[in-house]
């Protein structure tokens, strides 16, 4: 499970990476900032609430739905989640262009370019690093003081 888990994040992260590379956008580029794998020797992501934030929104989604859309519907409601309160406009129009349609997938180019990215990923062995003590259960706190 957290191979998966794992796995979406680093997918998610490298979509989201080649998303800015090609659209730019502020709000993007500072997520990306907080999601790097890339910043400790550890692999870890730089920000622990947001691994907090995107491990506890996985384990909301159906065990039922096949890897490549449950990790999609993760990025995507991690995005949503990421912004709900933006003004932002590049962060409304990322979400626009990310969403899901009627058939219950993103666009066919967008969708796609998941695939790739998956591909990508899943065709090469990743050391899943240790997360033991590592999540801060960022969104439990923020309920809790609410």
């Amino acid at each position: 499970m957290e191979n998966e888990l794992y796995l979406a994040y680093i997918a998610s992260n490298a979509f989201l990476n080649n998303y800015y590379e090609k659209t730019g956008g502020e709000e993007l580029a500072i997520l990306l900032g907080a999601m790097a794998t890339d910043v400790f020797a550890t692999n870890l992501p730089a920000d622990p609430a947001i691994w907090s934030e995107f491990e506890e929104i996985w384990s909301e989604k159906s065990e039922q739905q096949v890897f490549d859309l449950k990790a999609y519907s993760t990025m995507y409601t991690f995005l949503e989640s990421w912004w709900l309160d933006t003004e932002e406009a590049d962060a409304k129009e990322i979400l626009k262009r990310l969403a899901f349609l009627e058939n219950g997938l993103p666009a066919e180019h967008i969708w796609l370019a998941w695939l790739g990215v998956i591909k990508k990923i899943t065709a090469k062995p990743i050391a899943v690093p240790n997360f033991n003590n590592y999540s801060v259960g960022i969104t439990k706190q923020r309920d809790a003081n609410d």
